[in-house]
């Protein structure tokens, strides 16, 4: 898995909420059979975003 992301996941600006997701390559194994994946800031499944009504959402997608 990569290692931690260089910026904060989210950042919270007055209704402007900020987030960096990860997109990596990586290998899992749930079955006993290692097999590749996509992984959103080392996760599976990816982080949930949380968003309140009138928020503006700012969405950065860094491809590792």
């Amino acid at each position: 898995m990569p290692g931690p992301p260089h910026e904060p996941f989210r950042i919270v600006k007055g209704h402007t909420i900020i987030y960096h997701l990860y997109i990596a390559d990586t290998l899992v194994d749930y079955t006993g059979r290692q097999r590749h994946a996509i992984a959103v800031n080392g996760q599976l499944p990816g982080p949930t975003l949380e968003f309140t009504e009138g928020d503006t959402a700012e969405i950065y997608i860094h491809n590792q």
